[in-house]
């Protein structure tokens, strides 16, 4: 019961920032007045975390909310393994606890001492001994106090970017699927604020609860030896606090989850709408999504007043109580004085002492709950660390599953080519046999209905088809975006999830409609997939070369700078045309076998797509290309054309051949022209 108390006083305590309760925390303070609590301002859930964690089992033993213990205590234990991995710097640590405990155990003694020489001995000279030995044993108090923290700290940050190197190494690796069933404010949380709560509430709650547990066992140990009565006056509240907690721990930890899943939503809605400016502004909806997300906000705020009310009945039982106890023992105490069984100073001491004992109890209740705050946040961590992305192998060692023992230069998650194929090089024939495709997002929709077709390595062969047909769904699977539902993709004869990833990257490149650029140099831009093994002079020397195949060089070379020219956020410092051609050098740069071309002119005006253009056709020597285009010139140029309708592979042949079969292709041809 003691135990759910303090971990209800933690849901209602307000920290600024993740693990504040220590580094805020004075370790050489004692008061006979209780340190004032904060209340959680309304719509604030920086620091409550839904706790939904599976149960490991039927019949598992739960937690109020349906947590499972088993569950908690398994991510517990993985995130101190974490912590351990850093033991030197605990260690350390561990030592300058111990004399910083020792060093604040003394100073209520020595305290006592001070006012007996003032009050019962009344010599000058004790009480200056004693005012001595007290500024000592102070002042080495906080120099082990601030040691400690920072060899505690310098774990906190340690461990924090090693979770966040593992998390996001495993983000990258995972199937575009993944991304498709998840919005990036989820996932960019999961990197930001989740991990921060894991490191923060494991490195600095391990330095309070050590600490606290020292402290206490100490404390109470001195208490007991030396005033047992008064000692057991200290303890008369935990009863009806014990009652009272289970009520209110209760109530508020739905509130906060509540409150959670609210400001979740809200920030979900704002990143989606700052994402797509252009498009809220070009339609005039700024005062529309301003009320949606003032709507939002309302709810929050609701939730809140909540949550005020709640804190109000909390402050009037938990912030009361302390004070009762402490005027029960100074009450019972003064009589002793009175009776010449205690000295005054002993009772101010042994106040002290009391004092520090509550704090510290407390301090172990904080962490209590704040390690099921980090168990909250690190289950949605760890899911993704350890997820096994849908297109690797079976055999292949994708996922990262062992944070809780491995050291970073063992927790890559690079593709094992072991059992995978990694040739040479890609002769480029693609054969798509009885391929069937469901995205995960939509279960119910059957994209691709058992396609099957084949491309000849260096053929140029172009995907045609209305909107939706499929067509982008079929460049998809060759990229291994996805997994095909039913039948086989293969690549030289051989089924595409038998080739290493990284192999498949090196020998296909895509270009798509809307190129993604980063804010980074042209050079790295074009660069982009490289990788590091590549030497600065080889390097730019197919830099260049991708950029004039690509028709780039001559816009880049009448820039300032050159290739160093920052690029922008997304490319912003460029036109469409001259993005669209770093984007086909980019996918030259590697010299690929396959190229994958997805509508790379249709978002552009008639002058930057006849440059695009030409950089295209440049493109297409030597290489197997697919293209989808809208452009019925360089659809004609095509070796071979596949016709598409709702899934389906209605026809295939030259254009020629299509023109005379007078079916679906030709109908497509007459609406082209005739809008041309």
């Amino acid at each position: 019961m003691l135990a759910e108390f303090l971990a209800a006083r933690r849901y209602l305590k307000q920290r600024s920032q993740p693990g504040q309760g220590d580094a805020n925390s004075s370790d050489g303070g004692y008061s006979l007045i209780p340190q004032e609590e904060v209340g959680q301002s309304p719509g604030s859930c920086s620091n409550l975390e839904e706790e939904e964690v599976d149960a490991d089992k039927e019949g598992s033993p739960k937690e109020e909310g349906g947590v499972t213990l088993s569950s908690h205590k398994r991510i517990l234990w993985r995130l101190f393994g974490l912590a351990m991995q850093e033991w030197s710097y605990l260690a350390l640590g561990l030592v300058f606890l111990v004399a910083a405990s020792i060093s604040q155990a003394l100073l209520p003694r020595l305290t006592g001492d001070v006012i007996n020489s003032i009050v019962i001995d009344k010599s000058e000279e004790d009480m200056e001994e004693a005012l001595r030995s007290l500024t000592l044993f102070s002042l080495l108090c906080a120099l082990f106090s601030g040691l400690r923290g920072t060899c505690f700290l310098v774990v906190n940050t340690k461990m924090n970017i090693r979770i966040r190197k593992d998390l996001y190494q495993s983000m990258l690796k995972q199937e575009i699927g993944f991304f498709d069933q998840n919005k990036v404010g989820d996932l960019t949380s999961r990197l930001s604020s989740d991990t921060n709560k894991m490191s923060d509430q494991i490195g600095l709650n391990l330095n309070v609860c050590l600490r606290s547990v020292v402290q206490s066992i100490g404390l109470l140990a001195y208490m007991l030896l030396s005033q047992w009565r008064l000692t057991l006056v200290t303890f008369i509240a935990v009863p009806l606090v014990s009652l009272l907690s289970k009520v209110y721990g209760h109530y508020y930890h739905l509130l906060a989850k509540a409150v959670q899943d609210q400001q979740a939503r809200c920030n979900a809605d704002a990143e989606e709408v700052i994402g797509s400016m252009r498009t809220v502004r070009s339609f005039g909806c700024e005062e529309e999504e301003v009320r949606r997300y003032e709507q939002e906000l309302q709810e929050i705020l609701r939730l809140g007043i909540k949550q005020a009310s709640a804190y109000t009945g909390y402050m009037f039982c938990f912030t009361g109580a302390p004070l009762l106890v402490t005027v029960a023992v100074l009450y019972f105490g003064g009589h002793m004085v009175f009776t010449h069984l205690l000295q005054p100073g002993d009772l101010v001491a042994f106040v002290f002492y009391q004092q520090s004992l509550s704090q510290a109890i407390n301090s172990i209740g904080d962490v209590y709950a704040g390690l099921m705050q980090a168990a909250g946040a690190a289950d949605k961590v760890f899911d993704i660390i350890d997820r096994r992305p849908a297109t690797c192998p079976p055999s292949s060692s994708c996922s990262f599953s062992s944070a809780s023992c491995s050291s970073p230069t063992h927790s890559s998650l690079l593709l094992s080519s072991s059992s995978e194929l990694s040739k040479e090089q890609l002769q480029g024939s693609i054969t798509f046999q009885e391929v069937s495709l469901v995205y995960p997002s939509r279960p119910d929709a059957l994209v691709l209905d058992r396609v099957s077709f084949h491309i000849d390595p260096g053929q140029v062969v172009a995907l045609v088809g209305s909107s939706g047909s499929g067509k982008s769904s079929c460049i998809s699977l060759i990229e291994r975006f996805y997994e095909p539902t039913g039948g086989e993709v293969l690549l030289d004869g051989l089924s595409l999830s038998s080739y290493d990833n990284s192999f498949l990257r090196r020998h296909i490149s895509l270009v798509g409609q809307e190129p993604v650029l980063y804010a980074r140099s042209l050079l790295e831009n074009i660069a982009y997939g490289l990788g590091r093994e590549v030497e600065e002079a080889e390097l730019r020397r197919r830099v260049t070369l991708a950029a004039r195949q690509a028709c780039a060089d001559e816009f880049i070379m009448r820039m300032e700078d050159g290739f160093s020219t920052h690029a922008g956020e997304r490319g912003s410092h460029l036109s469409g045309g001259q993005k669209q051609r770093i984007a086909i050098a980019r996918a030259l740069v590697r010299n690929p076998s396959i190229l994958l071309l997805d509508e790379a002119t249709s978002a552009l005006d008639t002058a930057s797509e006849a440059q695009v253009q030409k950089a295209i056709d440049e493109s297409m020597k030597g290489r197997t290309v697919l293209v989808i285009a809208h452009r019925l010139s360089t659809i004609q140029r095509a070796d071979k054309i596949i016709v598409l309708s709702n899934g389906l592979v209605v026809e295939q042949g030259t254009h020629k051949e299509l023109l005379e079969a007078g079916g679906a292709y030709a109908e497509l041809v007459s609406k082209q022209v005739s809008i041309d």
